[in-house]
């Protein structure tokens, strides 16, 4: 089944554009307010890949029928991604920057799983306001539940990526630096 990319791309924008938004507000929030913790990966693959994946499919693809769980998760996401960026570089000085660097090798799958996971979920998310708005409106939330399917396959997919990755390989990077 092809991946419907085209018809998300007012809620892949959107995704994107609040996930850079959080990331930037958590940035600011995070210099002018440090906290001192430690980051710690995890060490265990299936339960790692397990949270990530049902997030997805609960906060992302089915939590448009709350209409603000996917928004929540992407901004929560990008505020763990700041936070954890400050701490690093306030820690490490220049070393931490280059720490970040290496959390962004599964990273990078796992915010992009979030973005589409969370794009599903607000096209279902608009279809719900709409209906509450004009209800004369044909609107057909299963549909978009079952069109959104492949967009959230592929998040799970992108997924298990990432935890091979942060369980396999970011903890050999960390350790060579």
């Amino acid at each position: 089944m092809r991946v419907p990319f085209s018809e998300y791309k007012h809620e892949l924008a959107f995704a994107t554009s609040l996930w850079i938004f959080s990331v930037l507000a958590g940035l600011l929030w995070y210099t002018m307010f440090p906290e001192h913790f430690e980051v710690a990966l995890p060490a265990d693959f299936w339960a790692t890949f397990c949270n990530n994946a049902g997030l997805a499919i609960v906060y992302g693809w089915l939590g448009g029928l709350t209409v603000f769980l996917p928004m929540y998760w992407i901004f929560v996401n990008a505020l763990n991604v700041a936070r954890v960026l400050v701490a690093l570089t306030s820690a490490h000085g220049l070393a931490g920057v280059a720490k970040f660097t290496a959390l962004m090798i599964h990273g990078v799958p796992e915010w992009a799983a979030l973005i589409i996971a969370a794009a599903a979920g607000l096209r279902v998310a608009r279809e719900v306001v709409f209906w509450f708005v004009k209800r004369e409106r044909k609107t057909d939330v299963k549909y978009w539940l079952l069109r959104g399917a492949p967009l959230v396959a592929l998040a799970v997919v992108l997924l298990l990526i990432a935890a091979l990755l942060e369980i396999y390989v970011t903890p050999k990077v960390l350790a060579g630096l």
